[in-house]
């Protein structure tokens, strides 16, 4: 018996030994705590947060505007925010634009704003012109159709109404009259195209007063892109009305005009501009001229509704008047509002 347990006790003196070191010592201190209890891994998952793109949107904009700030050349910025809309996922991509729609009209976001509106316009499909080639964007610059068509998507499922719109239409496919070029003004038609592009590169300033009139999209580049054109120029080319809606976007392109108020109000009082222009330029103006916006009858309802829709602010629909003749808006208060009366003082004023 005695010899029975002496020998017992040396085998588990042995296998105390075998694990007497800083391995095994660890390893039976982490069997005594987690003993009955699941692994830390199981915690992780149990503990972890559901997914939430609007979370992930507003830290991918927080590290856009980092590398924004640390970029200075426009031509690489341009590729550091198509890097960017490839690497972010539809549903955050979705949240992103929104987000920095409205936050860009309450004073944030407003670089990432004006970064992510000179992407769309360079990376959006350009039409074939019959006159004056007018080079298509790099392809580093375009982005995947499909990755467009699973964020637009994304923005109809989680409901953002300016996401939907604008990629929706920035990106559709492009119409056969969109190609088509407007009838040039009298004092311009006479000039060939090449003799009115070589004159837009031209450091002087004197050929612009015909040249302003020009509304072919290659031209206007040209002169936007010429460091001796002013502001007061800029602004003639963006109010001349009729005016090519994709001439708009070339004087749009250059990024110092883009970044200008009073332009980018004139290109979007214009009702040459395309409605779902009108909304992507509406967050870098002020709010003054959104509101303005929402009062001019060429621009397409739903794009109203979102500006209106961001001021709280309630389009009401004159009952007397046929469908689309007239829209009156009103900032209708929180409380319950007597519509009758309020519908009586909108006839009285008209």
């Amino acid at each position: 018996m005695t010899a029975t347990g002496g020998g017992a006790d040396d085998a588990a003196t042995c296998a105390a030994d075998q694990t007497d070191g800083p391995a095994g010592g660890a390893e039976l201190a982490a069997v005594a705590v987690t003993a009955g209890e699941p692994p830390p891994q199981a915690d992780a998952v149990l503990l972890a947060e559901p997914y939430d793109p609007q979370v992930q949107a507003q830290a991918r904009l927080k590290l856009l505007d980092a590398t924004l700030s640390a970029t200075l050349d426009a031509g690489l910025r341009l590729r550091r925010v198509a890097q960017f809309i490839r690497e972010t996922e539809p549903a955050v991509l979705a949240c992103v634009f929104e987000s920095a729609a409205r936050g860009s009209i309450d004073g944030g976001w407003r670089q990432a704003w004006v970064a992510l509106t000179h992407w769309i316009l360079h990376a959006r499909p350009r039409p074939r012109f019959p006159v004056g080639h007018w080079p298509v964007p790099d392809d580093e610059l375009a982005p995947g159709g499909t990755h467009i068509a699973e964020t637009i998507e994304a923005a109809v499922v989680l409901e953002l109404p300016w996401s939907r719109l604008v990629l929706r239409d920035a990106f559709a496919r492009i119409a056969p009259n969109e190609g088509r070029l407007l009838q040039l003004h009298p004092s311009v038609d006479k000039w060939s195209l090449g003799w009115r592009r070589e004159r837009a590169r031209m450091a002087e300033t004197s050929y612009q007063a015909f040249l302003l009139l020009d509304s072919t999209p290659a031209v206007v580049q040209i002169i936007a892109e010429n460091p001796k054109t002013l502001e007061p120029h800029a602004v003639q080319m963006a109010s001349m009305r009729p005016q090519h809606p994709w001439a708009l976007q070339a004087l749009l392109l250059q990024p110092r005009w883009l970044g200008n108020d009073r332009v980018c109000e004139a290109v979007a009082r214009n009702n040459s501009t395309p409605g779902w222009l009108v909304l992507l330029l509406a967050p870098l103006l002020p709010r003054k001229v959104q509101m303005a916006l929402v009062h001019l009858a060429w621009i397409d309802r739903d794009v109203r509704a979102i500006l209106g829709r961001w001021h709280g602010v309630e389009m009401v629909r004159v009952a007397q008047m046929a469908p689309g003749d007239a829209v009156h808006v009103a900032e209708l208060p929180d409380m319950d509002a007597d519509l009758a009366a309020l519908m009586q003082k909108i006839a009285d004023e008209i």
